[in-house]
C-alpha cells in the first residue's frame, strides 16, 4: 500500500503522467470486453501465433487470446514501478518508459482486434 500511495502522491501533480496511465489503461479495457462478447463465438483454434509457419502451427486455443493482454498488463506494471523509481530524477526516462507501456498495450489491442476480425 505504501507504494501505490507515494507513487499517487508524486504523479497527482502532473497531469501529462494521468494522462499517460488513462492512454495506457484505455486499451487493454476495451480489448477485454471485446473478448468477452465475443469468446463464446470464436472458433476453438485461433490464428495467434503469427512467427510460425502458416498452417496448423499459428493455431492456438481461443483461451491463448488473453496472452497478448496479460503481457502487455506485465510489462506496464513492470515500466510503472520503474518509472515510479526514476519519477524524482529522471523525468524524461519515465516519459519513455511509460510511453513503451503504451505502444505495447495499442500494439496488444491490435493484433486482438486484427484476430477477431479475422475469425468473425
Amino acid at each position: 500500500m505504501q507504494f501505490s500511495n507515494s507513487f499517487i502522491a508524486k504523479t497527482k501533480t502532473d497531469k501529462t503522467f494521468l494522462v499517460f496511465i488513462s492512454v495506457f489503461a484505455l486499451p487493454l479495457v476495451l480489448t477485454l470486453i471485446l473478448i468477452f462478447f465475443k469468446l463464446n463465438t470464436l472458433r476453438n483454434q485461433i490464428p495467434l501465433f503469427y512467427s510460425q509457419i502458416w498452417g496448423e502451427t499459428q493455431l492456438g486455443s481461443r483461451l491463448y487470446i488473453f496472452l497478448p493482454i496479460v503481457g502487455s498488463f506485465i510489462f506496464g506494471f513492470l515500466y510503472f514501478v520503474l518509472a515510479h523509481n526514476f519519477y524524482s530524477t529522471y523525468k524524461v526516462i519515465v516519459y519513455l518508459l511509460v510511453g513503451s507501456a503504451i505502444l505495447v498495450s495499442l500494439l496488444s489491442a491490435i493484433t486482438i482486434f486484427n484476430i477477431v476480425r479475422i475469425i468473425s
